[in-house]
């Protein structure tokens, strides 16, 4: 973990871009500046007051997600996560793939990893995630070159926030990546044709995916009875 004690805070603002009323919390992390919105001024000055008490106690906070050790989420016991099934689901197509399958899968994985993510602060924003995505996180271990700093926090948030794939069984998770399928990276509505071509990728994802899930369910079931 990348971490820094260089933190500085600012006051709860109105969210300038919302009709609805909606209030953002804004700190900085090493320079960087993180943020996140919540429904009310309450829960926002609630969360504020979290990352001045783990300030003030001396608390170590990560780079990427902005949040202290305290608030990190721990490892997740649930298996693997979106990001790592994908990256796994490239590996083992890569050299059986033509130049065109290859392009399609990493195409599709572009707008389906991003939508399956937890609500964390510091998100990069979409292009930033499809960048490290397509240049290294989707390729194979080999052909991954060093990262530059930006983008090597870009993937760590990328990394943490990864929702387990066994939250794909849940069908408003999954509605998330049919959303996301179904418009082009610049938010317009997307070409019947690429939609197909993007699903199959995700039902092939999916197909995969019940193997591994259930293999994962009978270890925990053994774990439990040990």
């Amino acid at each position: 973990m990348n971490t820094s004690y260089d933190v500085k805070f600012w006051e709860i603002r109105r969210n300038p871009t919302s009709k609805t009323p909606s209030y953002v919390t804004r700190w900085k992390v090493a320079g960087k500046v993180k943020s996140k919105t919540f429904r009310t001024k309450e829960l926002a000055n609630s969360f504020l007051s979290d990352l001045r008490r783990a300030a003030k106690d001396g608390e170590a906070f990560d780079i990427a997600t902005g949040l202290p050790e305290s608030m990190m989420e721990p490892p997740s016991d649930l298996g693997p996560t979106v990001l790592s099934f994908a990256q796994e689901y490239v590996a083992r197509r890569w050299k059986a793939s033509a130049a065109r399958t290859r392009e399609t899968d990493t195409y599709a994985l572009m707008a389906l990893v991003p939508a399956f993510v937890k609500d964390l602060p510091g998100k990069p924003d979409d292009a930033e995630l499809r960048e490290v995505l397509r240049d290294h996180a989707l390729l194979p271990a080999d052909r991954r070159a060093e990262l530059p700093r930006n983008r090597a926090a870009v993937l760590r948030w990328l990394e943490t926030a990864s929702l387990p794939l066994a939250d794909l069984q849940e069908a408003g998770v999954l509605r998330r990546g049919l959303d996301a399928i179904s418009v082009t990276f610049a938010g317009k509505k997307a070409a019947a044709n690429t939609v197909l071509r993007k699903r199959e990728v995700l039902n092939h994802l999916l197909e995969l995916a019940v193997p591994e899930l259930a293999q994962f369910s009978a270890h925990l079931r053994g774990c439990g009875s040990a």
